[in-house]
């Protein structure tokens, strides 16, 4: 199974009607354990990314950046974590603990959760974009362009969002209806009894196309566009960085430093003493900026390469399956039953669906590593929560 592909029969619960039963995966031990780590790991990103959203939708430094697209990814972060569980955790449950009533249930949800799947992952991308153009032009500080004025004010943002967000839907709203149950009564084991097929309009020319509409607007345009726009942001930090710490100006600095403190004494007045202070505090704030200032270059280095290698190798993957898939290698069949996915397809998807899912997982991590405010904030956020369930558990009465 694979989150990431273009068609149903990537499921693989799709069947054909010269088949007796549905094409359907099995599960060994090690695949089935390994899933069920990767849903508890898919559960623990899902509350990880709803503590992201509430720290970032209560932030008390008005100061810092907008919140708006972190918070969007947040959301979509959650959502894609989500449908893992639904679709890969779940059918590994029923299948390999054989549960016919979540058999069920799961053909009931599948189609739409598949097609919500395909939103997200084409959502998240651009608000990545969005993000880091807002992040440029902080570094860039005030801007002419009137656009580009607009669409950093809030309503800016707001607009900016649903109309993204719509286009994708729109974009993917085919997957809500191109796929159709199958029942195949006569087949001998229940569980491949029922399958997901390509609706009978879901013809080879649309998925030619929709597999060039996925590798333009999903994996290249997004992907180039990010490296080009965390290149500048870069390359603009570290002639910062270049600038303030050049050797004259850093000698400047020190020799104005050693005069000043050399004509401090202790006969000096209150306020001549004073205002000495505060003109070696000026000074050795043109010292320590360039401290911060690389610091936050660092930051987004370290940011650009877990956020875009994340997206590349993702993305990377799911392509090259994808490719095999269309066109139709035997390299994804199962060389005795072709209704049964090989042994290679099915580790190859999963780890592609764990890279899509891990990547949303863990991004709370890299915000926590990367970006000292918003580390602050949880660190806040989780004494707070430690504190009152201290204050919960001394305030319950002992009932005798």
């Amino acid at each position: 199974m694979n989150l990431t592909n273009n068609d149903f029969e990537i499921l693989s619960i799709n069947g054909s009607e010269n088949n007796d039963c549905g094409a359907a995966e099995y599960y060994t031990d090690l695949r089935f354990t390994l899933i069920v780590i990767s849903s508890i790991i898919a559960f623990c990103g899902a509350i990880a990314n709803i503590i992201l959203l509430y720290v970032l939708t209560n932030k008390k430094d008005n100061t810092q950046k907008p919140t708006l697209y972190p918070s969007t990814l947040a959301i979509l972060d959650c959502l894609l974590c989500i449908v893992y569980i639904l679709i890969f955790g779940i059918d590994a449950i029923i299948h390999y603990l054989h549960i016919y009533p979540l058999f069920i249930i799961y053909f009931k949800y599948v189609v739409p959760v598949f097609a919500i799947s395909k939103i997200v992952q084409i959502s998240m991308p651009y608000m990545l974009i969005f993000a880091t153009i807002e992040r440029l032009i902080w570094t860039f500080g005030k801007v002419e362009n009137w656009i580009l004025k607009k669409s950093q004010t809030e309503r800016g943002r707001f607009w900016t969002i649903s109309l993204t967000i719509f286009i994708c839907i729109a974009s993917r709203s085919m997957y809500f209806f191109n796929g159709k149950l199958d029942l195949f009564p006569n087949c001998p084991d229940i569980f491949r009894t029922k399958a997901v097929g390509g609706a009978d309009w879901w013809s080879e020319d649309l998925i030619h196309i929709d597999l060039i509409t996925f590798t333009t607007i999903q994996v290249f345009i997004p992907f180039f566009i990010l490296i080009i726009l965390n290149s500048i942001i870069i390359k603009r930090m570290a002639d910062q960085v270049a600038k303030d710490t050049s050797a004259p100006a850093m000698n400047i600095c020190k020799r104005l430093l050693a005069e000043q403190e050399a004509r401090m004494s202790k006969r000096e007045s209150v306020i001549s003493g004073n205002s000495s202070k505060k003109k070696t505090l000026i000074r050795t704030h043109s010292i320590t900026s360039s401290i911060r200032i690389d610091k936050k270059m660092r930051s987004a280095v370290l940011t650009m390469t877990a956020i875009v290698g994340s997206y590349l190798i993702s993305n990377s993957l799911s392509l090259i399956l994808t490719i095999l898939e269309r066109t139709d290698s035997d390299l994804l069949k199962d060389s005795n039953d072709k209704t049964l996915a090989s042994t290679f397809h099915s580790t190859f998807s999963d780890i592609v669906s764990f890279t899509y899912m891990f990547t949303s997982a863990v991004r709370i991590v890299i915000y926590y590593i990367c970006n000292p405010s918003i580390r602050n904030d949880l660190n806040e956020y989780f004494r707070t929560f430690c504190h009152n369930i201290k204050k919960d558990e001394k305030s319950t009465p002992v009932i005798l």
